[in-house]
């Protein structure tokens, strides 16, 4: 909070009595508890200031050159002290009184600024990741504005934490999706902190949420073949149960189905740069893969696969997985802060396009496929990320009970 005041000096001369001729006009500026004062350049006698409307009385000579002199000494304070702010620079008086002397001041890019830097510092960024980047942005923005003014020297575990309640009281996220976010925002911290932007980061701060492993849904046979035997006349949905199907039987993330151009497909295999690892990866194509890309090879354009945005291709999956009766019931279960969100409901109101990824390992896994061959081709790096795919179908289950104790019946 910054206000301003216009007083005239008041000092004693050489008999002790208080001047009133010619005596200078003064600025009082009171900012974040401080308080300085500006000489103006400009003095008048007592008898013709205004103390209460704080400028010269309109019946003395030159009062109005005076009083605009006076306004515009009171823009330029409020001017830096604003655009200080805005850039993220704390002012002191030292800096103000260095601005209207007129060295040049070099402000400090705000913390706002300089994540829109990152986010445009490295073009090997997936559209995805911008996405998301820019999103944490926004709420890091609007956190801002209950927060306060937010600077890399007041980023600690207790910033992490206010910055995690704002998300589950405010925008009502789940844990998982806060963790993602303060994960890209830590991200954010220590390219600022390795570019020498903010030195005094501790990168070692943490919040209170932790991420919980959901079980994402695969398909079981009954429900592959149920939506291959699917027929739609519709194009679109047409075009996304294709999609979807090729991601069950090659593993491709939907992002690498939507990019995925026919001369990609040479001797029988995919080879595609995976957009979220940047890897080469080369996938064999199976008949029912290659049965789906035959049904696109005439078409006039570049793509394997017309496939359209993701958020219209799992709506429509809803609808397709609705016609193909997949009516299983799944629960699932959430976390907001320590509050256990649980939701029962038939598989096809849930049904989305990362199914397929997991369809496609859970299946590999249940016909024998050894893990490695299956991390290769689904582009997995580390056993731990590919055992939240890799999980067993409560026919597996069954039937290993079976086979267990069957004999003891």
């Amino acid at each position: 909070m910054a206000s301003t005041k216009f007083y005239i000096e008041k000092r004693k001369g050489a008999d002790g009595v208080i001047k009133t001729k010619n005596v200078p006009i003064l600025l009082s500026f009171s900012f974040d508890n401080n308080r300085m004062w500006i000489p103006t350049g400009e003095r008048i006698d007592a008898n013709k200031w205004d103390d209460d409307k704080q400028k010269v009385k309109s019946s003395a000579i030159g009062a109005a050159e005076i009083n605009n002199v006076l306004q515009k000494k009171r823009d330029d304070v409020m001017g830096i002290y604003r655009n200080a702010i805005a850039a993220g620079t704390e002012p002191s008086i030292k800096y103000i009184r260095e601005a209207l002397n007129g060295n040049k001041i070099t402000a400090r890019k705000s913390v706002f600024q300089l994540y829109e830097e990152f986010i445009k510092s490295n073009a090997n960024f997936s559209e995805s990741t911008i996405k998301k980047l820019k999103t944490n942005l926004q709420h890091l923005r609007n956190f801002a504005k209950k927060e306060g003014t937010i600077e890399f020297k007041y980023i600690d575990d207790a910033f992490i934490s206010r910055f995690e309640r704002y998300y589950i009281n405010d925008l009502k996220h789940t844990n998982n999706t806060i963790h993602k976010n303060i994960g890209n925002f830590k991200w954010f911290l220590k390219w600022a902190s390795k570019n020498g932007y903010a030195t005094e980061i501790n990168l070692s701060i943490s919040g209170n949420i932790r991420q919980h492993e959901n079980e994402i849904i695969a398909l079981t046979t009954g429900e592959l073949k149920a939506v291959m035997d699917l027929q739609l006349t519709d194009f679109y949905l047409s075009v996304a149960k294709d999609a979807f199907l090729f991601g069950c039987f090659t593993g491709l993330r939907f992002s690498d189905i939507q990019k995925l151009r026919k001369e990609d497909i040479t001797d029988h295999f995919i080879n595609v740069t995976v957009q979220k690892t940047k890897d080469y990866l080369k996938v064999p194509l199976n008949v029912q893969a290659k049965a789906i890309l035959d049904k696109y090879r005439d078409t006039p354009i570049a793509l394997a696969i017309p496939v359209y945005t993701g958020q219209k291709v799992n709506n429509n999956l809803k609808k397709i997985g609705e016609q193909a009766k997949l009516n299983r019931l799944v629960t699932t279960m959430k976390y907001r802060g320590s509050v256990l969100l649980k939701q029962t409901c038939p598989l096809h109101e849930i049904l989305h396009f990362h199914c397929s990824r997991r369809t496609f390992i859970s299946y590999m896994f249940a016909q024998g496929v050894p893990s490695e061959v299956i991390m290769k081709l689904s582009n997995h790096k580390t056993h731990r990320n590919f055992s939240k795919y890799n999980s067993i179908q409560d026919q597996q289950k069954s039937d290993a009970m079976n086979l267990a104790f069957g004999s003891l019946v």
